[in-house]
């Protein structure tokens, strides 16, 4: 199961190794693994991910989540994934 290592890379703060683990998730399960996160850890989450991955994983998750991302996230990233 992958995400108790995402838990413990995020308790490491190792930003890295938890970028390279979350580009290698699938949109489904990325949303999986964000949406019993607190919003801090989804925007830290999301902003992981790479552009390309960001914009094919935002439509699989739940509406709460997006909007919860669209207020956190930069004007220009909001709008290209919009």
């Amino acid at each position: 199961m992958i995400h108790p290592s995402i838990d413990r890379l995020i308790e490491e703060g190792n930003t890295e190794a938890l970028k390279e683990a979350l580009n290698s998730l699938s949109p489904f399960e990325f949303t999986d693994l964000i949406v019993n996160k607190s919003k801090t850890d989804q925007s830290l989450l999301f902003s992981l991910l790479s552009p390309s991955n960001a914009l094919q994983t935002f439509d699989f998750l739940p509406v709460y989540v997006q909007r919860s991302l669209l207020q956190t996230l930069p004007t220009l990233q909001a709008a290209t994934l919009l």
